[in-house]
């Protein structure tokens, strides 16, 4: 392998959570805002490129299950090459790097090529799934461990000792393993688990289209045909499902479900407040390409001070009709609705209330 010593700058492997801006760590959102080139992964959220500087390269080098993508090798080659031209080079990953991630992987790679490099951790879907579905992994008398699985292989079979997994009790979550559903299900039945057992998959855990649907080992294959669920999903299988009626605040939030054009120039903590709500944002005006596609899917945008309004005008177009939403009565004042390519339609009086609470409290 050629000889990297004498590389310029330092790859940071980067765990990037389920997508939410909130639930990245400081580190990864400083990191975020400092790289030079981010190689970034299918299932990262496209808001948290939208956090890089302007001129930051942006480099997609996912992995699409059952098809053709880029390869390990690729990728580490890539990265290797990067760290001879940029300071700060991010591999951005879904989750956490360390699990099921090949951050491990890459790290080898980049230890025995001599470049410099950094570990930074993300909240994995092993947690932060079941919780957005209202699920606690553990619950004192109900489970006192939890089990982890990839449910991927290349043949598309899971090879486990199941007669183990059941012995184990406490609850298991299998990652990747929507199209393995039926073959876990079958295969936990015959090593002893009751048919009764709970289960619940949750589908695109913290975003808009998150749905968690839940049954027993013997029901849970119907309801996920009538759902149609999409991959990404967590299987989470054990007594705690029970919980998730109970627990699952996320999907009653007032906001859930809708998302909102936001400007990248606004600050951390009104994008935290907003998604504290629920909402998803869709950060405007870095990705023309990528507004233009989802803005049919915006409930309305927000306008935090009269720059971002005439940004928000380069980026959206008359014929969308969006709604459009404030809690400055600076630009409410200042808009000449006749002008405006918005309807214009206030943002709820309580809604507004409690937001403006919200920040006064950070």
């Amino acid at each position: 392998m050629t000889d990297y010593m004498k590389n310029k700058g330092t790859v940071y492997i980067v765990g990037s959570g389920l997508g939410r801006i909130s639930d990245l760590t400081l580190r990864a959102y400083q990191l975020l805002k400092t790289a030079d080139i981010v190689f970034y992964d299918r299932l990262v959220n496209d808001n948290l490129l939208q956090l890089t500087k302007e001129h930051c390269e942006l480099v997609y080098v996912g992995k699409k299950p059952y098809a053709s993508s880029h390869t390990q090798e690729d990728i580490e080659s890539q990265l290797l090459a990067a760290a001879q031209k940029h300071q700060v080079i991010l591999r951005l990953k879904s989750g956490d790097p360390f699990v099921f991630g090949r951050g491990g992987e890459e790290g080898m790679t980049l230890k025995d090529a001599g470049v410099t490099f950094e570990i930074i951790p993300g909240i994995s879907s092993v947690i932060n799934g079941p919780t957005y579905g209202g699920i606690p992994v553990t619950y004192r008398e109900y489970s006192r461990s939890f089990h982890v699985y990839t449910a991927q292989s290349k043949d598309g079979e899971t090879d486990f000792d199941w007669h183990s997994i059941v012995q184990f009790g406490g609850t298991h979550i299998f990652l990747m393993g929507l199209r393995a559903l039926s073959n876990i299900v079958r295969q936990l039945q015959i090593a002893g688990m009751p048919e009764t057992t709970p289960i619940a998959l949750v589908q695109w855990a913290s975003r808009p289209n998150q749905r968690t649907v839940i049954g027993e080992l013997r029901t849970i294959e119907e309801k996920v045909r009538k759902a149609q669920l999409t991959s990404p999903v967590v299987i989470v299988v054990g007594d705690v499902v029970d919980f998730s009626e109970s627990l699952n605040t996320f999907e009653r939030l007032p906001w859930f479900g809708q998302r909102v054009g936001f400007p990248t120039e606004a600050r951390i903590e009104q994008m935290i407040a907003f998604e504290s709500m629920g909402a998803e944002l869709v950060l405007y005006p870095r990705g023309t390409k990528r507004i233009q596609k989802e803005s049919e899917n915006i409930s309305w945008v927000f306008i935090p001070s009269i720059e971002s309004m005439h940004s928000a005008e380069r980026f959206f177009s008359r014929e969308i009709g969006l709604k459009f939403g404030t809690v400055s009565d600076q630009v409410r004042e200042s808009i000449d609705i006749t002008q405006s390519k918005f309807w214009i339609g206030e943002v709820h009086h309580e809604d507004r209330n409690y937001i403006s609470q919200f920040w006064n409290e950070l």
